[in-house]
Protein backbone atom coordinates (compact mmCIF):
# COMPACT_ATOMS: atom_id res chain seq x y z
CA UNK A 1 0.00 0.00 0.00
CA UNK A 2 0.99 3.67 -0.28
CA UNK A 3 1.42 3.90 3.51
CA UNK A 4 3.71 0.86 3.59
CA UNK A 5 5.88 2.20 0.79
CA UNK A 6 6.13 5.63 2.40
CA UNK A 7 6.93 4.03 5.78
CA UNK A 8 9.75 1.96 4.26
CA UNK A 9 11.24 4.98 2.50
CA UNK A 10 10.95 7.08 5.69
CA UNK A 11 12.70 4.34 7.66
CA UNK A 12 15.48 4.24 5.06
CA UNK A 13 15.95 8.01 5.31
CA UNK A 14 16.00 7.78 9.14
CA UNK A 15 18.58 4.99 8.90
CA UNK A 16 20.79 7.03 6.56
CA UNK A 17 20.57 10.08 8.81
CA UNK A 18 21.30 8.05 11.94
CA UNK A 19 24.30 6.12 10.63
CA UNK A 20 25.85 8.55 8.17
CA UNK A 21 28.37 9.79 10.74
CA UNK A 22 30.96 10.74 8.11
CA UNK A 23 28.50 13.00 6.33
CA UNK A 24 28.88 11.12 3.08
CA UNK A 25 26.72 12.69 0.39
CA UNK A 26 23.64 10.59 -0.22
CA UNK A 27 21.41 11.30 -3.18
CA UNK A 28 17.87 9.96 -3.06
CA UNK A 29 16.25 9.20 -6.40
CA UNK A 30 13.45 7.09 -7.76
CA UNK A 31 11.62 6.43 -10.98
CA UNK A 32 7.81 6.44 -11.11
CA UNK A 33 4.94 6.28 -13.55
CA UNK A 34 3.34 8.92 -11.31
CA UNK A 35 0.01 7.17 -10.88
CA UNK A 36 -0.13 7.09 -7.08
CA UNK A 37 1.54 10.44 -6.45
CA UNK A 38 -0.58 12.92 -4.50
CA UNK A 39 0.12 16.15 -2.59
CA UNK A 40 1.52 14.24 0.38
CA UNK A 41 3.96 12.27 -1.77
CA UNK A 42 5.09 15.39 -3.63
CA UNK A 43 5.63 17.22 -0.35
CA UNK A 44 7.54 14.21 1.02
CA UNK A 45 9.84 14.12 -2.03
CA UNK A 46 10.48 17.83 -1.76
CA UNK A 47 11.20 17.77 1.97
CA UNK A 48 13.63 14.89 1.54
CA UNK A 49 15.43 16.25 -1.56
CA UNK A 50 14.51 13.41 -3.90
CA UNK A 51 15.28 13.52 -7.59
CA UNK A 52 12.31 11.85 -9.27
CA UNK A 53 12.19 10.42 -12.77
CA UNK A 54 8.68 10.69 -14.18
CA UNK A 55 7.78 8.39 -17.07
CA UNK A 56 5.98 10.17 -19.89
CA UNK A 57 6.04 8.74 -23.38
CA UNK A 58 5.20 11.72 -25.54
CA UNK A 59 2.02 13.69 -26.03
CA UNK A 60 -1.36 12.30 -24.96
CA UNK A 61 -2.22 9.84 -27.74
CA UNK A 62 1.32 8.42 -27.91
CA UNK A 63 1.58 8.01 -24.15
CA UNK A 64 -1.87 6.45 -23.84
CA UNK A 65 -1.14 3.94 -26.59
CA UNK A 66 1.33 2.08 -24.36
CA UNK A 67 0.72 3.32 -20.82
CA UNK A 68 -2.67 2.14 -19.67
CA UNK A 69 -3.92 1.28 -16.21
CA UNK A 70 -5.59 -1.91 -15.04
CA UNK A 71 -8.95 -0.58 -16.30
CA UNK A 72 -7.44 -0.23 -19.80
CA UNK A 73 -7.57 3.57 -19.54
CA UNK A 74 -4.77 5.87 -20.67
CA UNK A 75 -2.72 7.41 -17.87
CA UNK A 76 -1.50 10.61 -19.53
CA UNK A 77 -3.74 13.07 -17.66
CA UNK A 78 -2.80 11.54 -14.31
CA UNK A 79 0.92 11.72 -15.09
CA UNK A 80 0.64 15.36 -16.20
CA UNK A 81 -1.19 16.10 -12.94
CA UNK A 82 1.75 14.55 -11.09
CA UNK A 83 4.19 16.80 -12.96
CA UNK A 84 2.10 19.79 -11.84
CA UNK A 85 2.24 18.57 -8.22
CA UNK A 86 6.02 18.27 -8.52
CA UNK A 87 6.25 21.85 -9.74
CA UNK A 88 3.90 23.07 -7.01
CA UNK A 89 6.03 21.44 -4.30
CA UNK A 90 9.41 22.22 -5.94
CA UNK A 91 10.28 18.55 -6.43
CA UNK A 92 13.36 18.08 -8.58
CA UNK A 93 12.27 15.86 -11.45
CA UNK A 94 13.10 14.84 -14.98
CA UNK A 95 11.11 13.21 -17.72
CA UNK A 96 12.02 9.71 -18.86
CA UNK A 97 10.65 8.74 -22.26
CA UNK A 98 10.83 5.34 -23.95
CA UNK A 99 11.56 5.76 -27.65
CA UNK A 100 9.30 3.52 -29.68
CA UNK A 101 8.96 3.50 -33.43
CA UNK A 102 5.82 5.63 -33.14
CA UNK A 103 7.41 8.17 -30.83
CA UNK A 104 10.56 8.43 -32.94
CA UNK A 105 8.47 9.45 -35.95
CA UNK A 106 6.93 12.32 -33.96
CA UNK A 107 9.86 13.55 -31.88
CA UNK A 108 9.55 17.16 -33.04
CA UNK A 109 5.95 17.30 -31.80
CA UNK A 110 6.90 15.51 -28.56
CA UNK A 111 9.79 17.90 -27.93
CA UNK A 112 7.57 20.94 -28.54
CA UNK A 113 4.94 19.53 -26.18
CA UNK A 114 7.54 18.98 -23.46
CA UNK A 115 8.84 22.54 -23.91
CA UNK A 116 5.29 23.93 -23.72
CA UNK A 117 4.83 22.09 -20.41
CA UNK A 118 8.07 23.53 -19.04
CA UNK A 119 9.95 20.23 -18.86
CA UNK A 120 13.63 21.17 -18.76
CA UNK A 121 15.31 17.82 -18.00
CA UNK A 122 14.73 15.01 -20.48
CA UNK A 123 16.01 11.47 -20.83
CA UNK A 124 15.22 9.17 -23.72
CA UNK A 125 15.79 5.42 -23.68
CA UNK A 126 15.39 3.10 -26.64
CA UNK A 127 12.77 0.40 -26.71
CA UNK A 128 14.83 -2.70 -27.33
CA UNK A 129 13.91 -5.98 -28.92
CA UNK A 130 12.84 -8.79 -26.62
CA UNK A 131 15.27 -11.56 -25.78
CA UNK A 132 13.13 -13.97 -27.79
CA UNK A 133 13.68 -11.85 -30.90
CA UNK A 134 10.02 -11.09 -31.51
CA UNK A 135 9.46 -8.59 -34.28
CA UNK A 136 7.17 -6.03 -32.62
CA UNK A 137 5.92 -3.01 -34.51
CA UNK A 138 6.90 -0.61 -31.71
CA UNK A 139 10.58 -1.49 -31.70
CA UNK A 140 13.12 1.00 -32.88
CA UNK A 141 15.44 0.05 -35.74
CA UNK A 142 18.95 1.54 -35.85
CA UNK A 143 17.97 3.57 -38.93
CA UNK A 144 14.90 5.03 -37.22
CA UNK A 145 16.94 5.73 -34.09
CA UNK A 146 19.44 7.68 -36.20
CA UNK A 147 16.62 9.76 -37.70
CA UNK A 148 15.16 10.30 -34.22
CA UNK A 149 18.52 11.53 -32.87
CA UNK A 150 19.06 13.85 -35.84
CA UNK A 151 15.60 15.40 -35.54
CA UNK A 152 15.82 15.77 -31.77
CA UNK A 153 19.31 17.25 -31.97
CA UNK A 154 18.20 19.82 -34.55
CA UNK A 155 15.34 20.99 -32.30
CA UNK A 156 17.57 21.04 -29.23
CA UNK A 157 20.34 22.94 -31.00
CA UNK A 158 17.88 25.56 -32.31
CA UNK A 159 16.83 26.20 -28.73
CA UNK A 160 20.43 26.44 -27.51
CA UNK A 161 21.20 29.04 -30.18
CA UNK A 162 18.20 31.05 -28.89
CA UNK A 163 19.49 30.81 -25.30
CA UNK A 164 16.79 28.34 -24.26
CA UNK A 165 18.73 25.42 -22.77
CA UNK A 166 16.91 22.15 -22.20
CA UNK A 167 18.91 19.29 -20.73
CA UNK A 168 18.77 16.15 -22.81
CA UNK A 169 20.94 13.67 -20.98
CA UNK A 170 22.28 11.91 -24.09
CA UNK A 171 23.41 15.15 -25.72
CA UNK A 172 24.72 16.56 -22.44
CA UNK A 173 26.87 13.45 -22.01
CA UNK A 174 28.29 13.71 -25.52
CA UNK A 175 29.08 17.41 -25.11
CA UNK A 176 30.70 16.67 -21.75
CA UNK A 177 32.93 13.98 -23.29
CA UNK A 178 33.94 16.29 -26.13
CA UNK A 179 34.81 19.09 -23.72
Amino acid sequence: TKKDIKKMISELIDYINKYNRCNIGVNLALQTNGLIIDNNWAKFFSENDFLVGLSIDGYKSLHNYFRIDRDNEGTYNRVIKTSQLFKKHSVEFNILTVITDQLARHIRKVYKDYKKRGFKYLQFIRCLDTLEGENNNYLLTPEKYKIFLNNLFNEWYKDIKKGNYISIRFFDNIVGMLM
